[in-house]
């Protein structure tokens, strides 16, 4: 099936040295708080988890509100992890997606594929702890939560065409 969505990609910003440098135990009960908090948020503004990666959550929004709900999703995301030992990151990216099955007839997940998701990952990865990064194409409105922190054209990695993006902060 194919529909367009807008796609969030939530990651801990510099989780690889905290996982090295820290007790299993702390590693494990820092994964589950982020998560808990991120599929709380999610939920809470109608989004449909797609995927646990790691220290990351996939995330899928549909439908008329879907920008609105996924932005105030994201400013969630970073207000419910504020505590946390490290703090997310979040790449939004509206357009087009394919859901299908992928796997083997013993192992198959139902997912989200497509340049959408790809660009929703790639923009995430820019972003810097607490920061929601999104193109300038993606007209979230005038909002009090969030302030714009600067704009700067990007080419995404693997991608050929540049992209204006936006970065975000909450306002305090």
């Amino acid at each position: 099936q194919r529909f367009e969505a807008v796609v969030m990609f939530v990651d801990l910003r510099d989780f690889s040295s905290f996982a090295e440098a820290s007790q299993t135990d702390a590693v494990a009960a820092l994964i589950d708080s982020f998560v808990t908090r991120v599929a709380e948020a999610v939920a809470g503004h109608s989004g449909e988890i797609d995927k646990i990666i790691g220290d990351g959550v996939l995330a899928v929004f549909r439908g008329e509100h879907a920008v609105a709900q996924s932005v105030d999703a994201a400013v969630d995301c970073i207000r419910e992890c504020s505590f946390l030992e490290r703090s997310p990151g979040v790449g939004l990216y509206r357009g087009d997606v394919i859901a299908t099955a992928l796997g083997t007839a013993a192992r198959a997940d139902f997912t989200v594929l497509g340049r959408t998701v790809n660009l929703a990952s790639r923009l995430c990865a820019l972003t810097r702890p607490n920061e929601i990064v999104i193109p300038a194409s993606l007209e979230i409105g005038p909002r009090t939560d969030i302030e714009e922190q600067s704009r700067e054209r990007v080419t995404p990695r693997h991608h050929q065409r540049s992209e204006e993006v936006i970065r975000y902060r909450l306002t305090r």
